[in-house]
């Protein structure tokens, strides 16, 4: 729509707005929906890795992101549907759950990591790991030497 025309008839300044329709709820919820799915997906893949050694487990930290995006999902739904018809209100907690879930993630999933590199107590688990690796490929590559 045209707000302000020079004296020639030219558009000085315009003001548009984006029509939204009936369905839009509906691409909302399959989006949830279909986060969630995901979500489930890598919680079945936590379980199914439970029993990897420590050194190269991830699986309870990527277990307890699952359960905080989950818990961020429960949250931030209910708060997207109240603020769907303010466009601003919508960017700033749709930015905002975006902001929340790549930070926990993050700090989740690298936290410890850093943490054991920080205090030293990381270099253990990589050299155990290693001689562990070590002999376990020593021990396989003697069992096709023998024929086994």
């Amino acid at each position: 729509e045209v707000q302000y025309t020079d004296a020639n008839g030219f558009s000085l300044e315009s003001v548009g707005t984006c029509a939204v329709g009936d369905n839009s709820d509906i691409f909302l919820i399959m989006l949830a929906l279909f986060h969630a799915m995901c979500l489930l997906y890598a919680l079945a893949l936590c379980v199914q890795v439970r029993n990897v050694p420590d050194e190269f487990a991830e699986g309870k930290w990527i277990m307890a992101s699952i359960f905080c995006l989950v818990q961020l999902m429960v949250v931030a739904l209910p708060i997207v549907f109240i603020v769907k018809d303010n466009a601003d209100a919508f960017y700033f907690v749709r930015a905002g759950i975006s902001f929340v879930e790549a930070f926990l993630v993050t700090l989740l999933i690298f936290g410890p990591k850093m943490q054991a590199v920080y205090s030293g107590s990381g270099q253990d688990a990589v050299n155990s790991a290693v001689s562990g690796y070590r002999q376990s490929a020593s021990k396989s590559k003697s069992s096709v030497a023998d024929g086994e």
